[in-house]
């Protein structure tokens, strides 16, 4: 059973960074960042070709393997053939190198050494829930634990785990999750508690990686350890990352999105949108609120390119986004169409209750509350706002161009913030309930991207002084025409 997991564990990781590196074309000097992409891209990029495999010839773990070892040869072709076409595209120096200079050596040690210590510590929370939680918390075992045992057990009826009389189960919810660990389970021939924590803990790690090796690339490594520091110290994050759902590695496809679409607009590239494209399927493929998340995403490339090109660009820039989105969107339609009943929510609204419960202003007040609870007193992010504003004084604000480069990144998170507001006007449930049970898990999905925006418009120890440049300036630079790939 072990090996089998490594086994098929290693090949998904190998697949996504194979992936990663072609879109990025960075595989020497942005290793890390590449690594840290890897983990999700490459468990995605197994559970779609999982399901599609399922759907067209039931549950054969053999057939998928086979595709997944040609998808890696292809990629491996791919990489090699680009590279020797046009050797000078690849191997790029992080774009943090032309605005800081180098700090105190002794700072970037300091702060990777005290990270180390938070990583032993939160480490061994982690192994405690799992210890005392083999099976996870109640969405775990209830959803998606439960649907990987129907895709890994049920044979030619597993579609039978949509079916509407286990429809407290969410049975409308997309299969990254339950696909990834029903992978394993069929080739390795034996369910196993384990294999659902591995993939709890490889998305726990690639969220944190991530964060730091993403931040890192826009601003130093002090910078990015000082970011992953910030999220293990939230509370409860690794408790909710060892409780096996899925909220955690959405966390991961929304941040893996922000930082590309960042780079998109910094670096005016759009094969950045061609992994954004990919991401946010893929977030759409774990979750249902990742489908929201993948719709804004769309939305703020096409407003983003008009506003600085013109709708030539925006028709471009949606294009690569599409190309990038292409599998993760075909698995998400063939699920919701053939597969997938309808969502509670929709179908439990009642027209004829709207208007009440958007007028009634006691409702507004209680679910501003409750954010404003969730926001400040949850996570130790009371303990984080405290952090970094005594640290932003020292270091100052880059306002000009980080912060127009930012403005998609802002403007999918406040949608995404906007949309679980009116989830909760609108919701069929009572809303106490609802709000207790769902609210924080919502949090924790955006709370990686929060931190990585607020460290990214951060001035880094050590970077050079600069005169603001004027606002002129910032538009003729944000108005250059952007290379196509």
């Amino acid at each position: 059973m072990m090996t089998t997991t490594f086994l098929l564990v290693t090949i998904s990781i190998m697949i996504g960074l194979l992936c990663s590196a072609l879109l990025t074309r960075n595989w020497r000097n942005e290793i890390a960042l590449n690594a840290s992409l890897a983990i999700g891209i490459g468990l995605g990029s197994s559970s779609v070709i999982f399901f599609l495999g399922l759907e067209a010839f039931g549950p054969r773990p053999m057939i998928s393997l086979v595709v997944e070892l040609l998808l890696l040869a292809t990629l491996a072709t791919c990489i090699w053939w680009w590279r020797h076409l046009q050797p000078e595209k690849w191997d790029m120096p992080s774009i943090c190198d032309s605005t800081t200079e180098s700090p105190a050596r002794w700072l970037p040690r300091l702060l990777f050494l005290l990270l180390i210590f938070v990583v032993v510590i939160k480490t061994a929370v982690f192994m405690a829930q799992v210890q005392s939680k083999p099976h996870g918390d109640w969405d775990a075992w209830g959803i998606w634990n439960q649907r990987a045992r129907f895709l890994a057990l049920a044979g030619d009826g597993w579609p039978r785990a949509f079916s509407r009389i286990i429809s407290w189960s969410h049975p409308d919810y997309p299969l990254l999750i339950p696909g990834s660990v029903a992978r394993i389970w069929l080739a390795a021939g034996e369910l196993s508690s384990f294999v659902p924590a591995i993939i709890a803990g490889l998305f726990t790690i690639g969220v944190l990686s991530l964060l730091i090796a993403g931040t890192a690339f826009l601003s130093g490594w002090a910078q990015g350890y000082l970011a992953g520091i910030c999220l293990l110290a939230a509370n409860g994050f690794m408790d909710h990352a060892a409780s096996q759902y899925a909220d955690v590695p959405l966390s991961f496809f929304f941040l893996a999105t922000l930082l590309a679409i960042g780079l998109h607009a910094r670096l005016e590239q759009r094969k950045w949108l061609v992994l954004a494209g990919l991401t946010a399927s893929l977030a759409a493929w774990t979750k249902n609120e990742g489908l929201v998340f993948f719709l804004l995403v769309g939305l703020t490339v096409v407003l983003v390119g008009m506003f600085k090109q013109g709708w030539r660009s925006a028709c471009l820039d949606i294009l690569y986004f599409l190309l990038g989105a292409g599998p993760g969107v075909m698995c998400l339609l063939i699920f919701k169409l053939h597969l997938a009943p309808s969502n509670d929510l929709v179908a439990g609204v009642r027209v004829i209750n709207l208007e009440g419960q958007v007028t009634n202003l006691g409702r507004h007040a209680k679910i501003i509350k409750s954010f404003y609870h969730q926001m400040l007193h949850c996570f130790g992010l009371k303990s984080l706002w405290l952090l970094i504003g005594i640290y932003t004084p020292f270091v100052g604000i880059r306002v000009s161009q980080q912060l127009m480069h930012l403005s998609g990144c802002v403007m999918v998170l406040s949608g995404m913030l906007v949309s679980y507001y009116l989830v909760f006007l609108t919701t069929p449930y009572d809303l106490t309930w609802h709000l207790n049970t769902a609210l924080d898990r919502l949090f924790y999905q955006m709370v990686p991207c929060l931190i990585f925006l607020i460290f990214a418009v951060l001035k880094s120890p050590g970077q050079k002084a600069r005169v603001m440049p004027t606002l002129m300036h910032d538009l003729q630079v944000s108005l250059k025409p952007p290379a196509l790939l």
